[in-house]
């Protein structure tokens, strides 16, 4: 059996509907066998955005050691989150992002900001490679911007060289989501009704923050890509593991040799 663990990482500033929608897609993972998971979330976590040190006597980043890969901005808790992110053992991850102003939320964007400290720390340009990635987004109302965000996230996967996958087709029927999982929390993106047949719940309610509950296409959408991610991950780690370094032009992970160079070659 090919054993794989999956990171969910929840990219929203509060505990609510975009957790929700993570966890499930890990739920329906672990319905396979020889699925391990992990979840975290920035609700509550202060991750500010890269500052973009070049220039500023060369970037502070070069050379951090591996437990501090970003030395610039000490004090908040980006570290934390990217030594998750980063260790070897991880073999795919979804992630969910909230849907702000037809685009990816900002705690998403301060997150990937950060990440560029990889391209010149000693984890490497490759530290996420080869890694599979699916994506969820969750917005106010259909339409308002999940399909921006998917694409926002599925270009930074594929910017870290990671294999993308989308939600799949259900047998059968259309699911919908291609390109990853998206979900409203006012309104049904299935029936256009307002969800329990009311006026937009209260932001900040109990209701509120578990309404996208309330879509069904959605949670369809999660379980199938949770079930992906989890299937391609283990794909790509029994292929790796059958073909000798020859037969590659690099092995999974960091490039052996040459470092940054090779990779622009």
């Amino acid at each position: 059996m090919v054993k794989v663990k999956l990171l969910g990482v929840a990219t929203s500033a509060r505990h609510g509907n975009t957790e929700i929608a993570v966890n499930w897609a890990l739920e329906s993972a672990r319905e396979l066998p020889g699925v391990e998971t992990e979840f975290v979330s920035l609700s509550g976590k202060v991750i500010r955005s890269c500052l973009d040190c070049t220039g500023r006597g060369g970037h502070l980043c070069t050379g951090a050691p591996k437990d501090n890969p970003c030395p610039r901005i000490p004090d908040d808790d980006f570290r934390e989150i990217c030594l998750k992110m980063v260790q070897p053992d991880i073999d795919g991850y979804i992630m969910g992002a909230t849907v702000d102003f037809q685009q990816a939320g900002a705690a998403w964007h301060c997150l990937k900001s950060r990440l560029v400290c990889l391209e010149h720390n000693q984890w490497g340009p490759e530290a996420l490679r080869c890694r599979v990635f699916g994506a969820i987004a969750i917005g106010a109302v259909p339409y308002g911007g999940q399909s921006t965000a998917l694409e926002q996230m599925v270009i930074w996967a594929h910017q870290t060289d990671m294999y993308v996958v989308g939600c799949g087709p259900e047998p059968g029927a259309a699911c919908g989501g291609y390109i990853g999982a998206s979900g409203a929390t006012c309104r049904s993106a299935a029936t256009g009704r307002i969800f329990r047949n009311r006026e937009p719940l209260k932001l900040g309610s109990r209701e509120e923050k578990q309404a996208i509950l309330e879509d069904k296409a959605c949670l369809k959408q999660c379980q199938n890509l949770g079930k992906r991610v989890a299937e391609t991950a283990k794909v790509i780690k029994n292929g790796y593991s059958t073909l000798s370094p020859e037969e590659l032009r690099w092995p999974k992970g960091p490039i052996p040799t040459g470092g940054y160079e090779f990779a622009h070659e």
